[in-house]
């Protein structure tokens, strides 16, 4: 009796140990610097915190922005100067140079200024940089956006910790830099290039890619899709995103979840609605899935993980209740044992 206790209380503490998952979390540290900037004489607007500028071709200026290392050491920071993007969530981007342009893009901002660069300010010091910003010849119509961030490279890394792993987190800060040769309005217009199937962070989707071909903002898109098989009406995957926002002569894929079910090949259409508070876009287009594809992509899709790993639990505790209920049924054999 005593062995079998001993042993069901090891098999209890073991599947507790299999189940059991211990988190660890990491504390960021606070932001030690602030940026700021000084605004030139053709600044549009001095009320406001970025760069607005009007600009002539073949324009050049000085732009100057200021990194205050508030902290007790010195840091070192990346300043680089990049193109308006959209990314996959309709958020205007600044975070990446160097990008693929779209097609439509006439006058790209990070050809009018240096590339990237790497500077150290001192402890406490606030500290000017200065770079220069050449307007091509050929005069454009529009907007040109971009962002000057200012990335900070070591002043938020972790300690080690006991297992070795070293925890890096990087912050930065992004000023807006926004030209523009006339103020003119654009009429805004929406393109969809394509639909496919996509695998992002090991998901499946259905991306529509979507491009805006003119030199201006579009924000606030509301975005409703509905995915049916080729002739049918039934909804096979639905989205509806509200609140979009598209960066000039850019492009995006706007995804559709497919909601961790396989994918199935065959022939969809796409029927789409994106709509302003000035204008309304409607889009259906004809897309087909391989049954190559499909079979490729439920293989590597995290839901198709999860799936089998929820089989294997399952198996596990099947497992564990049989195993209880032997030693259950050997505990109260050897009771009535002892009783005769």
């Amino acid at each position: 009796m005593k062995k079998l206790s001993i042993m069901f209380t090891f098999l209890f503490l073991f599947v507790i140990g299999i189940f059991t998952v211990h988190p660890t979390t990491a504390q960021a540290a606070n932001l030690n610097y602030t940026v700021s900037v000084d605004h030139p004489d053709n600044q549009v607007s001095s009320n406001i915190s970025y760069f607005d500028l009007k600009v002539k071709p073949d324009d050049h200026q000085k732009l100057t922005i200021h990194i205050d290392n508030t902290d007790s050491t010195a840091h070192k920071y990346l300043i680089s100067i990049n193109r308006a993007n959209t990314n996959s969530n309709g958020v205007i981007d600044y975070s990446k140079h160097g990008t693929k342009a779209d097609s439509s893009l006439e006058s790209d901002i990070e050809k009018m200024v240096p590339q990237p660069k790497t500077v150290t300010v001192p402890a406490n010091t606030n500290q000017a940089e200065s770079f220069e910003l050449n307007v091509p010849k050929n005069e454009f119509k529009g907007i040109v956006l971009g962002g000057i961030q200012v990335k900070s490279l070591d002043s938020n890394k972790q300690p080690v910790n006991k297992k070795g792993v070293t925890l890096n987190n990087q912050y930065a800060y992004v000023i807006g830099l926004q030209l523009q040769e006339s103020s003119a309005s654009i009429k805004p217009n929406i393109n969809l290039n394509y639909v496919k199937s996509k695998q992002i962070n090991y998901q499946n989707y259905i991306v529509a890619n979507l491009q805006n071909d003119q030199p201006t903002l579009i924000n606030k898109i509301d975005a409703n899709a509905r995915i049916t098989k080729q002739g049918g009406e039934i909804a096979v995957y639905k989205l509806a995103k509200p609140g979009l926002d598209m960066a000039p002569n850019s492009n995006f894929d706007l995804p559709v979840s497919t909601n961790n079910k396989p994918l199935k090949a065959g022939k969809y259409t796409l029927h789409l609605k994106l709509s302003t508070s000035t204008k309304t876009w409607n889009f259906t287009k004809n897309f087909t899935i391989s049954s190559t594809k499909a079979k490729q992509m439920n293989k590597t899709a995290v839901g198709e993980t999860k799936s089998n790993n929820n089989w294997l639990m399952l198996t596990l505790i099947g497992i564990l209740i049989l195993i209880i209920i032997a030693l259950m049924f050997v505990i109260i054999k050897n009771k009535n044992k002892n009783k005769k």
